[in-house]
């Protein structure tokens, strides 16, 4: 649904809606004109680069998520 939204209102920044798993839950679909740096220029994440690795274990703190082990905290 987002895809499409975004192809027919193509300047769109930003769409929220209800989870069709979880009621409860509201997600949102970014689009690339909401962003303020090049979408197409972004690299993926590697847990052997601690800034990429503490930035997820922020994330997963946040949420409470368990993260594999390659992602937690190396000594």
């Amino acid at each position: 649904m987002s895809r499409a939204v975004y192809e027919w209102h193509p300047d769109a920044e930003l769409l929220g809606y209800r989870s069709r798993h979880d009621d409860e839950a509201t997600c949102y679909a970014v689009y690339p004109s909401a962003l303020p740096w090049d979408a197409t220029d972004v690299r993926q994440l590697d847990p052997a680069r601690a800034e990429d690795r503490d930035a997820v274990q922020r994330v997963g703190a946040l949420f409470e998520i368990d993260l594999p082990e390659n992602w937690r905290s190396r000594l």
